[in-house]
């Protein structure tokens, strides 16, 4: 690593943009931008740093680290979570990804209080002081779409919401929430490629309100959070259902909807175990996430 340089960059360099696109996108046969997929954190104006690792100009390792303002328990915490970690293919085992999140861990942040990522590879994070807490629950539905209900619900591009719209709903019926903005209403997930709002035509006031962010691909749904009242669920329910044969759903015991979610036909549960803490887990690691802010 002699002739390795690594620092802090942000806002995201184009260079290191084109890594993550690579890494995350062309080679899993996937298309588009990660700066287009995620504006709230690779944008310009995005409040995420950038770990770089650089050899003379060119890019051979990165991660981005993200921070977001999250409600548990009635107090606001500062969480950075860690995400795009990669390295390009001709400098793997070298140990760059390993020293760029020592130095994202060690390095201090103004109100930061700690460091999430979630990884489908725990081994290699645990060897560097993470620690695996997850409660979340992935649900899927393969059955038909539940017949003799009408499907009350208008379905949008998540993209065209605004905050001031959707913040009034999560006030009343998400208690533990991230902070939004419109940027953070655009995120496209590589998995998925659109991502809809559902919310229920006939809703008379925010008691009776809801909303279920969800990504679509060719054959596939994704549940990626539900914030709704009993009322608007029964409306919302049945239009989710008939989006694609196949509907997966990211949810948590904690989350009031979950509980709605859990007396539905058709859905088998299990754990996702993926989610990882810096250190010693935080009581909040009880709580959930929703997929949609996550990097």
């Amino acid at each position: 690593m002699t002739n390795t340089e690594i620092g802090r960059e942000t806002p995201a360099p184009r260079d290191t943009v084109a890594l993550i696109d690579e890494v995350f996108l062309r080679q899993r046969g996937r298309t588009g931008s990660m700066r287009a997929r995620f504006p709230h954190v690779l944008g310009e104006g995005a409040a995420s740093t950038l770990w770089v690792a650089r050899e003379g100009a060119t890019v051979v390792s990165c991660l981005v680290v993200h921070e977001i303002d999250w409600l548990v328990a009635d107090r606001w915490t500062r969480v950075g979570l860690v995400g795009f970690v990669c390295t390009a293919d001709a400098h793997r085992g070298r140990g760059l990804s390993s020293e760029l999140l020592r130095r994202a861990a060690a390095a201090p942040s103004q109100g930061r209080e700690h460091l999430l990522l979630w990884t489908t590879i725990p081994g290699f994070y645990s060897a560097l002081g993470w620690t695996a807490r997850d409660a979340s629950q992935l649900g899927m539905c393969v059955s038909e779409p539940p017949h003799g209900v009408a499907a009350r619900a208008r379905v949008d591009s998540a993209g065209g919401c605004s905050a001031a719209e959707l913040e009034p709903i999560r006030e009343r019926w998400a208690p533990c929430r991230v902070r939004r903005d419109d940027a953070a209403y655009a995120v496209v997930p590589p998995s998925a490629s659109d991502v809809l709002v559902l919310r229920p035509e006939a809703a008379k006031s925010t008691e009776q309100d809801g909303f279920a962010l969800v990504g679509v691909s060719e054959g596939t749904a994704y549940l990626y959070d539900l914030v709704t009242s009993p009322e608007a669920f029964t409306s919302i329910w049945p239009a989710l259902r008939a989006l694609r044969p196949r509907l997966l759903i990211n949810s948590h015991p904690s989350e009031p909807s979950f509980r709605l979610l859990k007396k539905q036909a058709g859905v088998q549960w299990s754990p996702q175990n993926q989610a990882m803490w810096f250190g010693a887990p935080p009581p909040l690691a009880e709580r959930y996430i929703p997929y949609l802010d996550r990097i």
